[in-house]
């Protein structure tokens, strides 16, 4: 009988490719054909795709470069489309952990978000609807991605999976980037994407305005600096927390190698917002949770080095300005110019806006904003719609024309209101809370470096997010709501180890199928299975956790 299939098989689809070759391009029907393969993969290897989703995610800024024009739209959001499906593909499978799912008071702060979007929708609907729609799927569409996480990413052979493929994807792009910086500029024409790309009067994407002198910020396969440098800081601070949580001694030789090889890369991509993130997730990881006095007392010599250095080198700080060739002493401090600061305020750039937007902000709209898509992020600029700033009185983003306002936290309280940022924040809280859970109760090693560097990477979010529109951007908003779902099912776990008291449902939720879901609710209920069958479910536990400790 199996013969007999894969003699039908073996007949039927190449025929199937060959009619789709007959009637579109090959490039059309190659491109179908990895759209339905994507399709199955959500619903019967979900993992698989997460895993693929995430090595991709760093690479598509280059690789559209060498896509098609006519094929552009479909490449441009198939990874889009792919978390989607995943989402979907949860919701099919998230009735075998209910129960589970709706422990995590961060699944009730995401659907108040959802709803606020909702309200901000109905009461501003006079707004186009495909403004509203693109700009409420700007908001969430990443945020889906939790309780992808939350279903899929359960087993401890996953989470290993998902973080030796991102230290391989931080080692890749850093080597890249540093053999960018080694050849003075010479692969920056290579790696730089493609220009603006339109689909009708929409913008799909924007390209990169390359500023800044060539050689002298790298940016790898991501096309900007300060993409690279912010998901560098993303893992850069799991590395660090599993220095000081990890106990695999193999496995910290090679942090330490990867953490070598990824801290220059991010010097080297002169990304302040990525600098002063990662600076404050190593402050609160090293001086505030875990009271390293070397790095306390590090923190202080750089102090004395910073203040000796302006002193002597004869740099005037408050006269500091942007330019295409700096030096790291100058990239650093021209933060704190006032001349760079004036800049910004007269040229309508960020400091314009954070200065301005908030108050005219609260005078129209203070409670739910002036509708998705419409302020401040990347629908009002693809979509150039331009009613509500002119509504406001303001200029059409940073420097009169963008469209963005490079502050996420703005953008969001102009587009949903006081009460959308305040149940963003709350989220942010939340993760944070969470993440404690885990450091502070989590069973092994590897739980608790991921609880560590999960609650200093939400705080260089949450900063980076005042700095630019950092929570659209798919190259860490990805991974930052992945994270966040492994870290929400974890605390669940711990939560209920907690109160049953022998932690039956933290292994079982780490087990797949309706078997563990069954033994969970019968160990919950006191309706125990034999103790022959019990005994299996905690042997294989333990060999879930062996690989950890």
């Amino acid at each position: 009988m199996n013969f007999k299939k894969e003699i039908i098989s073996s007949l039927v689809i190449p025929v199937i490719g060959i009619f789709f070759v007959m009637f579109f391009s090959p490039l059309k029907a190659l491109a179908l054909f990895l759209g339905l393969t994507c399709v199955v993969c959500a619903f019967l290897r979900p993992q698989w795709l997460i895993l693929f989703l995430v090595f991709l995610i760093p690479l598509e800024p280059f690789a559209l470069k060498f896509v098609p024009n006519d094929l552009y739209i479909y490449a441009r959001y198939a990874s889009e489309v792919m978390v989607y499906m995943l989402f979907l593909s949860a919701c099919v499978r998230s009735r075998h952990y209910f129960a589970q799912i709706k422990k995590s008071p961060i699944v009730y702060a995401i659907v108040f978000l959802f709803f606020t979007i909702c309200v901000s929708i109905v009461l501003n609907i006079s707004t186009p609807l495909e403004v509203s729609v693109l700009g409420a799927r700007q908001i969430i569409r990443f945020v889906l991605l939790f309780f992808v996480a939350f279903v899929f990413l359960r087993e401890h052979f996953w989470i290993k999976k998902f973080f030796v493929l991102m230290a391989v994807v931080v080692v890749l792009e850093s080597s890249i980037g540093i053999a960018q910086a080694l050849s003075g500029g010479a692969l920056d024409a290579l790696l730089v994407p493609a220009g603006p790309k339109f689909f009708n009067e929409y913008q799909l994407t924007t390209g990169t305005n390359q500023f800044w002198e060539e050689g002298q910020r790298i940016f790898a396969t991501m096309g900007r600096y300060d993409q690279l440098g912010t998901f560098l800081v993303f893992f850069l601070l799991f590395l660090l927390a599993y220095a000081y949580e990890g106990k695999n001694p193999s496995i910290k030789k090679y942090g330490y190698i990867v953490f070598l090889l990824a801290l220059p890369a991010l010097l080297l991509t002169y990304s302040r917002a990525s600098w002063f993130g990662f600076f404050l997730g190593m402050f609160l990881i090293s001086v505030v949770l875990k009271k390293d006095r070397r790095v306390r007392a590090g923190c202080i010599v750089a102090l004395v080095i910073g203040a000796a250095y302006l002193l002597y080198s004869g740099m005037i700080v408050p006269q500091l300005t942007d330019a295409p060739r700096q030096t790291f002493a100058e990239r650093f401090f021209e933060a704190f110019s006032f001349e760079r600061w004036r800049g910004e305020y007269y040229g309508y750039g960020r400091l314009f806006f954070m200065v301005h937007a908030p108050v005219a902000i609260l005078s129209h709209a203070p409670l739910f904003g002036l509708g998705p898509g419409t302020f401040g992020a990347g629908a009002a600029t693809a979509l150039q719609y331009t009613e509500q700033y002119d509504r406001l009185h303001l200029p059409f983003g940073i420097w009169g024309s963008e469209g963005f306002i490079d502050n996420n936290w703005l953008s969001i309280f102009g587009e949903i209101g006081s009460v959308g940022l305040l149940a963003y924040w709350m989220i942010f809280f939340l993760l944070m809370k969470e993440s404690y859970r885990v450091w502070k109760q989590g069973k092994n090693g590897m739980e608790r470096a991921l609880g560590l560097g999960y609650m200093a990477a939400v705080c260089a979010v949450w900063f980076q997010a005042f700095l630019a529109t950092y929570l659209e951007m798919r190259t860490l908003a990805v991974y930052f709501w992945l994270c966040g779902g492994i870290v929400a099912r974890l605390a669940v776990e711990e939560r209920e180890k907690k109160r049953g008291g022998d932690g039956a449902v933290s292994f079982c939720t780490g087990l797949n199928g309706q078997a563990g879901t069954v033994f969970c609710e019968a160990k919950r209920d006191g309706r125990l299975p034999d103790k022959n069958l019990a005994g299996i479910f905690v042997e294989s536990a333990k060999r879930y956790s062996a690989g950890f400790m």
